[in-house]
């Protein structure tokens, strides 16, 4: 089971690099590709930066150097400024790249580490979003994880029927749930806790109260509520909330995020209330507000914290 969640988070990393690797080529293709639009008199610094970057051989540190051919094969999109790496772990990355950018899975049979190589393919697969690629993988490991990986590249909740086992098949529900920002993909998860968690995810990925209804525990649908409320700051929706004390908190947390007294008001529980007033009077520098709090003491101490404050600023 350890190996299989290392693994879930290896398509994780997948994720991110994929988005990194795509935006650092795009901004090399776009200098390239706009280069034809600049003014005459500045295309001279261009033509310049351009013999910097196709000059990595002159590059006496071997790490620059490196970083250098690894940034020429990403914005050319080809194999052979890779061959020029001397670092063995970075020229895999630099053909691992390749293939992405390229989206051709032969390009990774060029990488010297086999994990690398898999991982190669899988990221291949997710680009093309073509699950079929997946399907020619011996290791039911690393199949799972490359159905997965194109089902969330793919918002396509239906390859993740294709998972064979049961933790990763829920866990890629729940990530193109969060991708869609849907919770019908939710719906297939046995899991009862992840699903409650799917739901809760999706609510504060859109801000929307109505997935909170699904969640079967009680203490997680409050939580649910609570969160969109204070995200949306909206006390309509903490009146969805069961526990009389989250309630109060759902209130307070909105009350003070506007500084609205007028929503300290609606909080039941007495030094609540006092809290939600002292913490408003605190925030805006207004003693009156200190006025609304019940607690002599609570009272006092706002008066303080005020008075203290307009000293120190005199």
């Amino acid at each position: 089971m350890k190996k299989k969640n290392i693994l879930f988070l290896l398509l994780l990393s997948l994720i991110l690099i994929s988005g990194c690797t795509a935006e650092e080529t795009s901004v090399n293709e776009e200098i390239e590709d706009t280069s034809s639009d600049i003014p005459h008199e500045e295309k001279e610094n261009v033509v310049s930066i351009k013999e910097v970057v196709l000059s990595c051989e002159k590059i006496p540190d071997n790490k620059t150097r490196d970083a250098c051919y690894m940034s020429l094969a990403q914005a050319k999109k080809e194999v052979s400024s890779c061959e020029k790496i001397t670092d063995a772990n970075k020229i895999d990355d630099c053909y691992f790249y390749v293939a992405e950018g390229k989206k051709d899975e032969s390009i990774c049979d060029n990488i010297a580490n086999s994990e690398k190589t898999t991982l190669c393919y899988i990221s291949v697969s997710g680009v093309k979003k073509d699950p079929s690629l997946c399907a020619n993988m011996t290791d039911e490991n690393k199949k799972d994880l490359c159905y997965a990986y194109v089902a969330i590249r793919q918002k396509n909740a239906s390859i993740c029927d294709y998972v064979e086992y049961i933790v990763e098949k829920n866990n890629c529900y729940y990530y193109v749930a969060e991708a869609k920002e849907d919770i019908s993909p939710c719906e297939n998860i046995t899991d009862s806790r992840q699903k409650d968690n799917c739901y809760n995810s999706v609510a504060k990925l859109k801000k929307a109260f109505f997935p909170c209804k699904s969640i079967l525990n009680g203490e997680k649908k409050d939580r649910c509520f609570s969160s969109v409320a204070v995200l949306k700051e909206d006390v309509s929706i903490c009146k969805y909330i069961l526990n009389g004390n989250r309630i109060d908190d759902c209130y307070n947390s909105i009350a003070q995020s506007k500084e609205d007294i007028g929503i300290c008001k609606t909080v039941v529980n007495a030094e609540k209330k006092d809290r939600c007033y002292s913490s408003i009077a605190q925030s805006k520098e207004e003693i009156i507000i200190c006025e609304n709090i019940v607690n002599a003491e609570k009272k006092d101490d706002c008066y303080y914290y005020i008075a203290y404050s307009f000293e120190n600023k005199e």
